[in-house]
């Protein structure tokens, strides 16, 4: 089997990891942060086109005020610090999520970030963020009821956050757990998941390959 089109990654265990050395939590959404970034480098390397990132759910608003605003933070240091990197390397960027109970500060830079990044064509970065796969079904749902179409799947499906990207090939979920959390509900249905007990800051290149392998030795049947 050949390489994924999409990856879809569940970064999970951040606090967990931070927990377990005696850290803050915000240590460990910064480790995981920058995993992220090495991640880039990988998913390059194995020519994987597209790589989508759960990074905060609908839920996650039940957070402390500190960290919510520590992983906006992060956002914006996305399209400052590492704008210029994401750029060299060829990551292109897309948010998909409801963003309006972000700061000011934050929406104006997922904009800058994307708009700086339209460009780029070596890897598709799609980062979930304030993003819960049920209200994108429903959202999805009422424009298309106003839009006239016939009720088919394709129809349905332009009216999703995701029209840019491919369906995941492969779902991945770090940190021990073995669930779905409410991410791209209608777009993995056919994808193949894959859960590691590996805390996302911990990731390493090797288990990622692993992984690649694991996929491309499964047999895809969609049901025939």
């Amino acid at each position: 089997m050949e390489n994924p089109k999409n990856i879809a990654i569940i970064m999970d265990g951040n606090r967990r990891w931070a927990r377990s050395r005696g850290l803050h939590d915000q240590k460990g959404h910064t480790a995981g942060y920058e995993k992220l970034l090495e991640l880039l480098d990988w998913v390059a390397e194995a020519g994987v086109p597209h790589v989508t990132v759960f990074a905060f759910s609908t839920e996650n608003w039940k957070r402390s005020e500190e960290e919510i605003n520590h992983l906006q933070s992060l956002i914006c240091r996305l399209g400052d610090k590492d704008k210029k990197r994401l750029i060299k390397e060829g990551v292109k960027v897309t948010f998909i999520g409801k963003h309006e109970r972000f700061s000011e500060k934050t929406r104006k830079k997922i904009k800058e970030t994307e708009e700086a990044t339209k460009e780029c064509k070596k890897v598709n970065l799609t980062i979930a963020f304030s993003y819960g796969g049920r209200k994108e079904i429903v959202l999805a749902a009422e424009a298309w009821s106003d839009s006239g179409t016939e009720p088919t799947e394709e129809n349905f499906e332009r009216f999703l956050q995701t029209t840019h990207m491919p369906d995941p090939d492969i779902v991945i979920r770090f940190g021990k757990e073995k669930r779905i959390s409410n991410f791209l509900l209608w777009q993995i249905a056919y994808s193949e998941l894959f859960f590691s007990d590996t805390f996302w800051p911990d990731l390493s290149k090797d288990e990622f390959v692993e992984i690649l392998e694991s996929f491309k030795n499964r047999a895809r049947r969609r049901g025939v």
